[in-house]
């Protein structure tokens, strides 16, 4: 999965675009998981995750772990983990191995107002 500042993406833009319309494709590929939880279409939904700058939160989490095979965890402002995993059988490539992809969850963070950020260990 890339995220921001690898695969040579320097800034991340790109990268956030690819996953941005992984996430949309996802829950276009699988409207019927998905279409209970929205309030529109999903046509117009997956358009708007695609093309513009709004962005969701557990609907296109859930997308992205099972679009790329990871389990996503997210760290809350309280202290508490969040655990999205993909559905069964929708683990990533070659095996029963999941990834685990760690995101913070920011409500009021850098004026940007609710985000996630990637997390990585530190070295």
């Amino acid at each position: 999965m890339p995220v921001a500042g690898t695969a040579g993406e320097g800034d991340g833009t790109k990268a956030y675009r690819v996953v941005r319309r992984a996430a949309a494709e996802w829950i276009a590929d699988h409207a019927d998981e998905y279409a209970g939880f929205l309030e529109e279409a999903v046509a117009g939904y997956v358009a708007r995750i695609r093309d513009t700058a709004e962005w969701g939160g557990q609907l296109e989490l859930s997308a992205l772990a099972n679009a790329y095979g990871v389990e996503i965890r997210v760290v809350q402002g309280e202290g508490r983990v969040e655990v999205v995993s993909p559905g069964p059988g929708r683990v990533g490539g070659d095996g029963d191995e999941v990834g685990t992809l760690w995101l913070a969850y920011y409500r009021h963070g850098f004026g940007l107002g609710e985000h996630y950020n990637s997390l990585r260990k530190a070295v």
